[in-house]
């Protein structure tokens, strides 16, 4: 099934400048969490990309490539801090969670920002029967081919191959680590990591019959709505040797498995709806209201 074009319109590429030029090595996504206060509508933009991805931007201000709505691409500065620093907010809680979330409001681009109401809580999970077999999109960056006029995001499809009972084991930078996270059977290279996994329950179809008879029967189908499913955080490689195989020449000695994990969009929302993120929020709508009360003028009758 064709994805919407949302799907890939909310992603961009970020990086940072290596020699003098802007190198992109990850993926990174615009959500937009929305609130109701005292009846005005308070919308708010987020960033959202793995954490081992934000560690390596974490501290200075860095690039996002993005499309722009005049049809061309920029690579758009990000820092907004004293001392062009960023802030990355993470898990409050799990530290293993491979997510951050940093402020972002997209200038003039055509990135499209995903309601944090698409975002599968665990409970959500469970209404929607959502399970192994299930078919899932990453949609991101493909460091062999990123575009030149414009960002054209890679689509690789899959399926969740198990749900998040207990703890995968992962290897990053010679440590294992222990994270909670989706399985799917999908091919995951470098660069899609922070890509957005998004899901399509199925649906059963009731009121049918076995052909040319009268017994009842029911069809599946994948259901049209869209949810976002999780991130990308990373994928297995196994050693050529230990499946018989013999290395090739300017390949590598690993071979990708075609299992990716995938950390679930509840911890984005943990991340969102924390603490912290509501502080700040809390902090911008007081701004907001003075900056109101500055703009009234009292006119005499």
């Amino acid at each position: 099934m064709r994805i919407p074009l949302e799907a890939l319109k909310c992603v961009v590429y970020v990086g940072r400048i290596f020699d003098y030029q802007a190198e992109y090595r990850g993926t990174a996504f615009a959500v937009v969490y929305e609130e109701d206060d005292a009846g005005i509508k308070y919308r708010f933009p987020y960033l959202v990309t793995a954490k081992h991805v934000a560690d390596k931007l974490e501290g200075r201000g860095f690039l996002v490539r993005a499309n722009m709505k005049d049809g061309s691409v920029k690579d758009l500065e990000v820092n907004y801090l004293p001392n062009e620093q960023v802030k990355w907010y993470k898990h409050p809680i799990d530290e293993s969670a491979d997510v951050a979330v940093t402020r972002w409001t997209p200038p003039d681009a055509e990135t499209m920002l995903i309601p944090t109401t698409m975002l599968l809580t665990d409970r959500e999970v469970q209404q929607h029967g959502i399970g192994p077999g299930d078919e899932v999109y990453i949609t991101g960056l493909f460091t062999y081919h990123m575009g030149t006029s414009r960002n054209t995001p890679i689509v690789r499809v899959g399926n969740i191959a198990m749900l998040p009972q207990d703890k995968i084991r992962i290897k990053r930078n010679s440590q294992t680590e222990e994270i909670e996270a989706y399985l799917i059977e999908a091919r995951s290279i470098g660069g899609l990591s922070g890509s957005p996994v998004f899901v399509h329950p199925t649906a059963n179809l009731l009121g049918m019959f076995k052909w040319g008879t009268n017994q009842s029967t029911s069809g599946i189908v994948m259901d049209a709505e869209l949810f976002l499913l999780g991130l990308m955080c990373a994928h297995y490689d196994v050693e050529l040797e230990d499946i018989g195989g013999t290395p090739i020449a300017g390949v590598g000695h690993n071979v990708n498995v075609g299992v990716g994990a995938v950390t679930p969009a509840q911890k984005i929302l943990d991340i969102i709806q924390g603490a912290e993120l509501n502080e700040v929020r809390l902090e911008m709508k007081k701004q907001l209201a003075t900056t109101r009360k500055a703009k009234v003028v009292v006119r005499p009758d």
